[in-house]
């Protein structure tokens, strides 16, 4: 089962050329028929005391992806939440995630996470083009 809720404008997808088990060895889930990695949604890595979790191969893949998507767009890697990983074809993952925007006095701010959506977009739509885009990297917005 896939845990977690999905925040309209917040939640956003990546496809990448990863088989599922290379992004999470022993970790991958079998539901449905289907493998997951669903330890994004539970915050598996989160304060992870256990050296076996945290050098786990889905915890460093989601470390790296966190900081890689952190650095290209200018925020903290703590502004980048893993919910879940799921196959996309033979050799392909679905990373979903949530941009997570600094609080402010008195409620989240959904013009930063806004913003960082669209330079999201432009960032990948520069380096693969627009055409890529649409059949590989499948930019997918709630």
């Amino acid at each position: 089962m896939l845990f977690g809720i999905v925040v309209l404008k917040w939640d956003f997808s990546l496809e990448l050329l990863y088989h599922i088990v290379i992004v999470g060895g022993q970790q991958v889930q079998i539901v449905n028929g289907t493998p997951v990695l669903n330890q994004g949604a539970k915050q598996w890595c989160e304060g992870a005391a256990n050296i076996d979790v945290l050098s786990s191969e889905y915890c460093e893949f989601e470390l790296y992806f966190r900081q890689d998507v952190a650095l290209a767009l200018s925020v903290e890697a703590t502004n980048i939440d893993v919910l879940f990983v799921k196959p996309s074809g033979e050799d392909g993952v679905i990373v979903s995630f949530r941009f997570i925007p600094p609080p402010s006095l008195l409620t989240y701010d959904t013009q930063w996470v806004q913003t960082r959506a669209r330079d999201l977009v432009k960032l990948v739509s520069a380096i693969m083009g627009r055409h890529f885009i649409l059949l590989h990297y499948r930019i997918l917005t709630s």
